[in-house]
Protein backbone atom coordinates (compact mmCIF):
# COMPACT_ATOMS: atom_id res chain seq x y z
CA UNK A 1 0.00 0.00 0.00
CA UNK A 2 1.32 3.43 -0.96
CA UNK A 3 0.80 6.85 0.52
CA UNK A 4 0.11 9.74 -1.85
CA UNK A 5 2.75 11.97 -0.24
CA UNK A 6 6.35 11.93 -1.39
CA UNK A 7 9.20 13.68 -3.14
CA UNK A 8 11.95 12.64 -5.55
CA UNK A 9 14.88 14.42 -7.14
CA UNK A 10 17.39 13.65 -9.90
CA UNK A 11 20.24 15.62 -11.43
CA UNK A 12 22.18 14.89 -14.61
CA UNK A 13 23.63 15.99 -17.91
CA UNK A 14 21.54 15.75 -21.06
CA UNK A 15 23.28 16.62 -24.33
CA UNK A 16 25.54 19.49 -23.23
CA UNK A 17 23.11 20.92 -20.64
CA UNK A 18 22.74 20.10 -16.94
CA UNK A 19 19.20 19.59 -15.55
CA UNK A 20 17.62 19.19 -12.12
CA UNK A 21 14.29 17.31 -11.94
CA UNK A 22 12.03 17.43 -8.87
CA UNK A 23 8.77 15.50 -8.49
CA UNK A 24 6.46 16.09 -5.51
CA UNK A 25 3.08 14.54 -4.73
CA UNK A 26 0.29 15.09 -2.20
CA UNK A 27 -3.11 13.51 -1.73
CA UNK A 28 -5.81 14.11 -4.35
CA UNK A 29 -8.97 12.36 -5.43
CA UNK A 30 -7.63 11.73 -8.94
CA UNK A 31 -4.26 11.83 -10.71
CA UNK A 32 -3.41 15.45 -11.53
CA UNK A 33 -0.01 16.45 -12.91
CA UNK A 34 1.23 20.04 -12.95
CA UNK A 35 4.43 20.98 -14.83
CA UNK A 36 7.00 23.77 -14.67
CA UNK A 37 9.44 23.46 -17.57
CA UNK A 38 11.87 25.88 -19.26
CA UNK A 39 10.28 27.44 -22.36
CA UNK A 40 12.28 25.36 -24.83
CA UNK A 41 11.13 22.12 -23.13
CA UNK A 42 7.38 22.88 -23.20
CA UNK A 43 6.90 20.51 -26.15
CA UNK A 44 8.05 17.62 -23.93
CA UNK A 45 5.18 18.08 -21.44
CA UNK A 46 2.84 15.43 -22.88
CA UNK A 47 5.32 12.50 -23.09
CA UNK A 48 6.74 13.22 -19.62
CA UNK A 49 3.28 13.61 -18.03
CA UNK A 50 2.21 10.32 -19.63
CA UNK A 51 5.30 8.69 -18.13
CA UNK A 52 4.28 9.86 -14.65
CA UNK A 53 0.67 8.70 -15.07
CA UNK A 54 1.88 5.20 -15.94
CA UNK A 55 3.65 5.03 -12.58
CA UNK A 56 1.16 6.83 -10.32
CA UNK A 57 -2.59 6.24 -10.05
CA UNK A 58 -3.70 8.92 -7.58
CA UNK A 59 -2.33 12.16 -6.20
CA UNK A 60 -1.55 15.74 -7.15
CA UNK A 61 1.91 15.65 -8.72
CA UNK A 62 4.13 18.67 -9.38
CA UNK A 63 7.11 18.16 -11.68
CA UNK A 64 9.74 20.86 -12.04
CA UNK A 65 12.67 20.81 -14.47
CA UNK A 66 15.39 23.42 -14.19
CA UNK A 67 18.49 24.04 -16.27
CA UNK A 68 21.53 24.48 -14.06
CA UNK A 69 23.94 25.05 -16.95
CA UNK A 70 22.79 25.65 -20.52
CA UNK A 71 24.52 24.46 -23.63
CA UNK A 72 26.27 27.07 -25.76
CA UNK A 73 24.35 27.94 -28.91
CA UNK A 74 26.25 29.18 -31.96
CA UNK A 75 24.32 31.49 -34.26
CA UNK A 76 25.16 32.06 -37.91
CA UNK A 77 23.52 34.24 -40.54
CA UNK A 78 23.37 34.02 -44.33
CA UNK A 79 24.13 37.72 -44.90
CA UNK A 80 23.67 37.60 -48.68
CA UNK A 81 20.21 36.04 -48.34
CA UNK A 82 19.32 38.48 -45.56
CA UNK A 83 20.19 41.50 -47.75
CA UNK A 84 18.14 40.06 -50.61
CA UNK A 85 15.18 39.59 -48.28
CA UNK A 86 15.57 43.16 -47.07
CA UNK A 87 15.46 44.47 -50.66
CA UNK A 88 12.37 42.35 -51.32
CA UNK A 89 10.52 43.85 -48.34
CA UNK A 90 11.43 47.38 -49.45
CA UNK A 91 10.10 46.75 -52.96
CA UNK A 92 6.84 45.38 -51.57
CA UNK A 93 6.50 48.42 -49.32
CA UNK A 94 7.02 50.69 -52.34
CA UNK A 95 4.53 48.87 -54.59
CA UNK A 96 1.84 48.80 -51.90
CA UNK A 97 2.63 52.38 -50.84
CA UNK A 98 3.06 51.35 -47.21
CA UNK A 99 4.30 53.83 -44.64
CA UNK A 100 7.32 53.27 -42.42
CA UNK A 101 10.68 51.64 -42.88
CA UNK A 102 11.63 47.97 -42.96
CA UNK A 103 12.85 47.14 -39.44
CA UNK A 104 14.87 44.36 -37.85
CA UNK A 105 11.65 43.03 -36.33
CA UNK A 106 10.18 42.65 -39.87
CA UNK A 107 13.23 40.66 -40.90
CA UNK A 108 13.03 38.37 -37.83
CA UNK A 109 9.37 37.58 -38.42
CA UNK A 110 9.77 36.49 -42.02
CA UNK A 111 13.34 35.29 -42.48
CA UNK A 112 15.14 32.28 -40.99
CA UNK A 113 18.36 33.72 -39.60
CA UNK A 114 19.97 30.41 -38.65
CA UNK A 115 22.65 28.91 -40.81
CA UNK A 116 21.90 25.62 -39.00
CA UNK A 117 18.55 24.62 -37.48
CA UNK A 118 18.05 25.55 -33.81
CA UNK A 119 18.28 22.67 -31.30
CA UNK A 120 15.24 20.38 -31.38
CA UNK A 121 13.77 20.04 -27.88
CA UNK A 122 12.91 16.37 -28.54
CA UNK A 123 16.60 15.53 -28.60
CA UNK A 124 16.48 16.08 -24.82
CA UNK A 125 13.57 13.65 -24.32
CA UNK A 126 15.51 10.36 -23.79
CA UNK A 127 17.85 11.95 -21.24
CA UNK A 128 15.08 13.83 -19.41
CA UNK A 129 12.91 10.71 -19.41
CA UNK A 130 15.76 8.92 -17.61
CA UNK A 131 16.03 11.72 -15.02
CA UNK A 132 12.25 11.77 -14.45
CA UNK A 133 12.27 8.00 -13.93
CA UNK A 134 15.05 8.33 -11.35
CA UNK A 135 13.12 11.07 -9.52
CA UNK A 136 9.95 8.96 -9.65
CA UNK A 137 11.80 5.96 -8.23
CA UNK A 138 12.88 8.05 -5.24
CA UNK A 139 9.36 9.43 -4.82
CA UNK A 140 7.81 5.94 -4.98
CA UNK A 141 10.18 4.68 -2.28
CA UNK A 142 9.01 7.45 0.02
CA UNK A 143 5.35 6.78 -0.79
CA UNK A 144 5.81 3.06 -0.17
CA UNK A 145 7.56 3.62 3.16
CA UNK A 146 4.80 5.90 4.44
CA UNK A 147 2.20 3.48 3.03
CA UNK A 148 3.57 0.70 5.26
CA UNK A 149 3.14 2.90 8.33
CA UNK A 150 -0.41 3.77 7.28
CA UNK A 151 -1.25 0.10 6.78
CA UNK A 152 -0.01 -0.89 10.25
CA UNK A 153 -1.92 1.99 11.84
CA UNK A 154 -5.15 1.08 10.00
CA UNK A 155 -4.83 -2.58 11.04
CA UNK A 156 -4.45 -1.57 14.70
CA UNK A 157 -7.54 0.59 14.51
CA UNK A 158 -9.49 -2.23 12.85
CA UNK A 159 -8.54 -4.51 15.74
CA UNK A 160 -9.83 -1.87 18.17
CA UNK A 161 -13.08 -1.62 16.23
CA UNK A 162 -13.50 -5.40 16.31
CA UNK A 163 -13.11 -5.37 20.11
CA UNK A 164 -15.70 -2.61 20.41
CA UNK A 165 -18.07 -4.53 18.10
CA UNK A 166 -17.76 -7.64 20.31
CA UNK A 167 -18.53 -5.62 23.46
CA UNK A 168 -21.62 -4.12 21.81
CA UNK A 169 -22.76 -7.58 20.68
CA UNK A 170 -22.37 -8.93 24.23
CA UNK A 171 -24.45 -6.12 25.73
CA UNK A 172 -27.22 -6.04 23.11
CA UNK A 173 -29.20 -9.02 24.59
CA UNK A 174 -29.55 -7.03 27.83
CA UNK A 175 -31.60 -4.38 26.00
CA UNK A 176 -34.89 -6.19 26.47
CA UNK A 177 -34.48 -6.89 30.19
CA UNK A 178 -33.53 -3.27 30.86
CA UNK A 179 -36.44 -2.05 28.77
CA UNK A 180 -38.90 -4.46 30.48
CA UNK A 181 -38.01 -3.17 33.95
CA UNK A 182 -38.19 0.48 32.88
CA UNK A 183 -41.51 -0.10 31.13
CA UNK A 184 -43.06 -1.84 34.16
CA UNK A 185 -41.94 0.97 36.47
CA UNK A 186 -43.38 3.57 34.09
CA UNK A 187 -46.72 1.74 33.88
CA UNK A 188 -47.03 1.43 37.63
CA UNK A 189 -46.38 5.15 38.01
CA UNK A 190 -49.15 5.89 35.54
CA UNK A 191 -51.69 3.22 36.58
CA UNK A 192 -50.79 2.90 40.23
CA UNK A 193 -48.99 0.24 42.24
CA UNK A 194 -52.14 -1.83 42.82
CA UNK A 195 -52.95 -2.22 39.13
CA UNK A 196 -52.05 -5.56 37.60
CA UNK A 197 -50.23 -5.38 34.27
CA UNK A 198 -51.44 -7.80 31.63
CA UNK A 199 -48.43 -10.10 30.92
CA UNK A 200 -49.56 -10.73 27.32
CA UNK A 201 -49.85 -7.00 26.62
CA UNK A 202 -46.48 -6.40 28.27
CA UNK A 203 -44.82 -9.12 26.17
CA UNK A 204 -46.37 -7.69 23.03
CA UNK A 205 -44.85 -4.31 23.83
CA UNK A 206 -41.47 -5.93 24.53
CA UNK A 207 -41.54 -7.80 21.20
CA UNK A 208 -42.40 -4.60 19.36
CA UNK A 209 -39.53 -2.78 21.06
CA UNK A 210 -37.15 -5.68 20.40
CA UNK A 211 -37.81 -5.51 16.68
CA UNK A 212 -37.27 -1.77 16.65
CA UNK A 213 -34.01 -1.93 18.62
CA UNK A 214 -32.49 -5.02 17.02
CA UNK A 215 -28.89 -4.30 15.93
CA UNK A 216 -27.85 -7.81 14.90
CA UNK A 217 -27.84 -6.91 11.19
CA UNK A 218 -25.67 -3.84 11.78
CA UNK A 219 -23.21 -5.92 13.82
CA UNK A 220 -23.01 -8.53 11.05
CA UNK A 221 -22.37 -5.90 8.41
CA UNK A 222 -19.66 -4.34 10.57
CA UNK A 223 -17.97 -7.72 10.84
CA UNK A 224 -18.14 -8.09 7.05
CA UNK A 225 -16.76 -4.58 6.45
CA UNK A 226 -13.84 -5.17 8.84
CA UNK A 227 -12.99 -8.37 6.96
CA UNK A 228 -13.16 -6.58 3.60
CA UNK A 229 -10.94 -3.78 4.85
CA UNK A 230 -8.28 -6.24 6.01
CA UNK A 231 -8.39 -7.96 2.62
CA UNK A 232 -7.93 -4.61 0.83
CA UNK A 233 -4.98 -3.70 3.05
CA UNK A 234 -3.27 -6.93 1.98
CA UNK A 235 -3.52 -6.14 -1.74
CA UNK A 236 -0.66 -4.71 -3.80
CA UNK A 237 -2.70 -2.54 -6.19
CA UNK A 238 -4.10 0.92 -5.24
CA UNK A 239 -6.96 0.58 -2.74
CA UNK A 240 -7.62 4.16 -1.62
CA UNK A 241 -11.06 4.55 -3.19
CA UNK A 242 -12.60 1.25 -1.96
CA UNK A 243 -11.13 1.90 1.50
CA UNK A 244 -12.79 5.31 1.58
CA UNK A 245 -16.13 3.79 0.53
CA UNK A 246 -16.03 1.08 3.22
CA UNK A 247 -15.16 3.63 5.92
CA UNK A 248 -18.30 5.59 4.98
CA UNK A 249 -20.40 2.41 5.13
CA UNK A 250 -19.06 1.52 8.57
CA UNK A 251 -19.85 5.01 9.83
CA UNK A 252 -23.46 4.51 8.75
CA UNK A 253 -23.68 1.23 10.68
CA UNK A 254 -22.36 2.81 13.87
CA UNK A 255 -24.79 5.73 13.50
CA UNK A 256 -27.67 3.27 13.15
CA UNK A 257 -26.56 1.35 16.26
CA UNK A 258 -26.38 4.62 18.20
CA UNK A 259 -29.91 5.59 17.13
CA UNK A 260 -31.36 2.17 18.09
CA UNK A 261 -29.57 1.67 21.39
CA UNK A 262 -31.27 2.82 24.62
CA UNK A 263 -28.23 1.81 26.67
CA UNK A 264 -25.76 4.46 27.83
CA UNK A 265 -22.85 2.01 27.89
CA UNK A 266 -23.37 1.12 24.24
CA UNK A 267 -23.67 4.79 23.36
CA UNK A 268 -20.25 5.37 24.92
CA UNK A 269 -18.84 2.45 22.93
CA UNK A 270 -20.27 3.89 19.72
CA UNK A 271 -18.62 7.25 20.46
CA UNK A 272 -15.30 5.42 20.93
CA UNK A 273 -15.81 3.53 17.67
CA UNK A 274 -16.63 6.70 15.74
CA UNK A 275 -13.49 8.35 17.12
CA UNK A 276 -11.44 5.47 15.67
CA UNK A 277 -13.37 5.72 12.40
CA UNK A 278 -12.62 9.43 12.06
CA UNK A 279 -8.90 8.80 12.51
CA UNK A 280 -9.08 6.05 9.89
CA UNK A 281 -10.95 8.31 7.49
CA UNK A 282 -8.20 10.94 7.74
CA UNK A 283 -5.51 8.32 7.12
CA UNK A 284 -7.35 6.76 4.17
CA UNK A 285 -7.53 10.18 2.50
CA UNK A 286 -3.77 9.83 1.91
CA UNK A 287 -3.82 6.24 0.57
CA UNK A 288 -3.24 5.80 -3.16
Amino acid sequence: MHSMTGMGRARGKVQSSHFLVEVKSVNHRYCEVNTRFPPRLQSLEIPLVNLIKKKINRGKIDIWIGEEKKEETVFSVDEKALKGYHELLKSIRKKLKLKGEVTLENLQQGFHLWGDKPPDSFQFLPGLRRLVELALKELMKMREKEGKHLRQSLLRRLDNLEKIRILVAEKSPLFLEVYRKKFEIRLKKILGESTEVDPARLNQEIVFHADRCDISEELERLLSHIGQLKMLLAKKEPVGRPLDFLIQEMNREWNTIASKSPDATISHLVVEAKSEMEKMREQVQNVE
